[in-house]
């Protein structure tokens, strides 16, 4: 199928031969332009159109077209952009019989793919949602403003604090959260595509994450003394997972946010779980 998330988008008109219809064209496609389009492109569709939005489907930072028909069958088409202005020829879903009145792409089960909701209320009385499957993007370690790079950033042992760099605007951020016996488990935990700050305590076992959206903590037990702090994806629903390596017995323990708790063994004495390599 396809995905993607993280679009704004912005209201507009289009006419199509007689049909006037409701669009949601992402800011991406229109942000280097000024005061005029420089060139328009024809879409060559089999079916009526009605509705139009834009949406990164594949995950490829680039934003795809996907329209809704209102001819029998009443499909879906799909358009992915190349990223030079071109875009494939159209892929057609089926989504129930009944004219789409309007259709939403968001990413609803947080998996990095944006899903797309369809509403036939006036056909059918109903909303249809259709999930997108394709893998969620390769995110970089320590993107703590959510623009695809890795930001500079520091912890600071002594007052427990941490700083950094963001490099989509060269601003900087320090605030204090831990302490310097603490351990570093930086990952996004929340899935919003950006870094949460966070640390594991030793003496206690317990995680504490700062959530990105909003500044605000929470904390949980997971893991003992001994254990090797090993956060990671382990289920590859897009949001990092809390997770110890138990040397003592070579045992993994994580908490998959969507596939449970996984324990298994893993590794001989004297080894060193890989993840932890990024847990000073």
């Amino acid at each position: 199928m396809i995905v993607a998330g993280g679009c704004s988008f912005i209201g507009i008109q289009l006419k199509i031969y007689h049909h006037f219809i409701s669009a949601e064209i992402s800011r991406a496609i229109i942000c280097a332009l000024t005061a005029e389009f420089f060139k328009f492109f024809d879409f060559n569709l089999t079916n009526t159109p009605e509705y139009i939005v834009s949406a990164d489907f594949n995950n490829d930072n680039i934003p795809d077209v996907a329209i809704s028909n209102t001819s029998s069958n009443n499909s879906l088409s799909i358009l992915l952009n190349n990223g030079a202005g071109n875009f494939s020829s159209p892929f057609n879903l089926s989504p129930e019989q009944g004219a789409s009145e309007k259709i939403y792409p968001i990413d609803y089960n947080r998996n990095g793919a944006t899903d797309l909701v369809i509403v036939k209320a006036i056909t059918l009385n109903k909303v249809v949602l259709l999930r997108n499957t394709c893998p969620p993007p390769n995110k970089p370690r320590f993107d703590f403003d959510g623009d695809g790079k890795t930001d500079l950033s520091i912890f600071r042992p002594g007052p427990g604090e941490w700083w950094y760099l963001r490099s989509f605007d060269g601003g900087n951020r320090a605030f204090q959260f831990g302490a310097s016996t603490d351990r570093l488990v930086p990952a996004d935990y929340t899935g919003d595509g950006k870094t949460d700050v966070a640390f594991w305590r030793p003496s206690t076992g317990f995680w504490f994450v700062l959530r990105s959206e909003d500044s605000s903590f929470y904390s949980f037990p997971f893991g003992a003394a001994g254990d090797v702090p090993s956060p990671g994806d382990y289920d590859g629903d897009g949001r990092a997972d809390a997770a110890v390596f138990r040397p003592s017995s070579q045992t993994w323990f994580a908490q998959r946010a969507t596939a449970g708790t996984l324990i298994q063994g893993f590794g001989v004495a004297g080894d060193k779980p890989v993840p932890n390599a990024f847990v000073p």
